[in-house]
């Protein structure tokens, strides 16, 4: 049982989820986080939550229990979007174990000692779980309300807010929740979906995790933002992946150098049809110079996209281009996208380093993150004046 949806059921849903939201109370500027695999609800639920000013915070469901604890409660959630098993680990076990004030409280009330700022947990499925909302019960609340109250948040918003936190380890080690606003998101989906020439005609495939910046922006926004369609993967397995894009016909795979090298291992075992694959992204980390010449001949991917970027620049700074020769998609990373500026500087003295020399990359642009979410010092030692 494949579920599909146009885009006019999908922005049906999205409303109805974001009314429901409405109806629990959910505040301009309250974090909702989203506990899951890639999945629809998961799609929902992000452009769902941004519609309501919400900010989307999106965790690894793979997550220990000690810092999923540590994630929600630095993060303020106040609503929590649970998937309730993954991998063999139940995530709605773990809940309890976090908050064992759940299993007696009435959905929406809840006051846990561990995460004092948690009111509202929904767990996708159809299972019920004490002190919970069921999916679609929001669905329900929201259907039933009328249009006007989605409105009127709306015009409370405004493209410069923070509507995403993403989580990032980066260098330091310690999780930090990184805001990025509308503007940052909409102009850098804007930005790879024009490098990737995409159209309404595209099917990308959504294998990247969308808890991730690379997922959430640079697939599902992208997608959207171009009016493509998106084949939503679960969980990334190399065959089983190769069997939904020569099924679907997919068009667009974006992903991190190991999908790609999964692929190209899983493809000189057994052949899929992937003679649709046209372009994607490859990010993450480096890509090697073997790969991007396999990524070409044995994926057939000729306009796939080498890029650069982090959480904190939402994520793209820079890209190569579809028509680029091998040649310098195998050995760089392209160059700046539009509307953002890089100077490589010298680490101590801060001065630019001559063309060829090492050095730290420095980026200007709308895609500067709003800062480290409560961490007002880290944000000031990244972002300088």
């Amino acid at each position: 049982g494949r579920i599909r949806y146009r885009y006019r059921g999908l922005k049906k849903i999205c409303n109805h989820f974001a009314k429901g939201l409405l109806c629990l109370g959910v505040k301009k500027g309250d974090k909702t986080a989203v506990w899951s695999t890639n999945s629809l609800e998961a799609v929902i639920a992000q452009f769902g939550i941004s519609q309501t000013g919400s900010v989307f915070v999106p965790l690894n469901p793979y997550e220990k229990r000690l810092r999923m604890e540590s994630l929600l409660k630095q993060s303020d959630t106040k609503t929590l979007i649970l998937q309730p098993g993954v991998k063999g680990a139940e995530n709605i076990e773990m809940l309890y174990e976090i908050c064992p004030e759940l299993k007696t409280c009435k959905p929406g009330a809840l006051h846990a000692e561990k995460l004092p700022m948690l009111r509202n947990v929904i767990v996708i499925g159809d299972t019920d779980y004490p002190g919970t909302y069921r999916w679609s019960e929001i669905i329900e609340m929201g259907a039933q309300m009328d249009d006007g109250i989605l409105e009127e948040r709306k015009r409370e918003l405004h493209y410069d807010d923070p509507i995403h936190m993403i989580y990032t380890s980066g260098t330091t080690g310690t999780s930090k929740g990184v805001l990025l606003s509308h503007g940052n998101i909409i102009e850098n989906a804007l930005a790879m979906s024009e490098r990737m020439r995409l159209t309404p005609q595209d099917k990308m495939c959504v294998q990247a995790p969308i808890f991730h910046c690379f997922g959430c922006v640079a697939c599902t926004v992208t997608s959207v933002i171009s009016g493509c369609s998106m084949v939503v993967i679960e969980r990334f397995r190399s065959n089983m992946t190769l069997k939904t894009i020569e099924r679907e016909r997919c068009t667009v795979a974006s992903g991190v150098p190991t999908m790609f090298i999964g692929f190209i291992e899983a493809m000189k075992k057994k052949k899929f049809d992937v003679s649709s694959l046209r372009t994607g992204i490859i990010a993450g980390a480096p890509c090697s110079s073997e790969l991007a010449h396999s990524v070409s001949e044995i994926l057939g991917m000729d306009e796939a996209i080498i890029a650069y970027g982090l959480t904190e620049t939402s994520p793209c700074v820079t890209a190569t281009k579809p028509e680029d020769p091998l040649e310098l998609k195998a050995n760089t990373v392209g160059c700046a996208i539009p509307g953002v500026e890089i100077k490589i500087m010298d680490p101590v003295t801060h001065q630019p380093v001559k063309p060829g020399e090492q050095g730290e990359i420095c980026v200007k642009g709308y895609n500067v993150m709003k800062g480290y979410y409560k961490m007002p010092e880290e944000t000031a030692k990244v972002i300088d004046p």
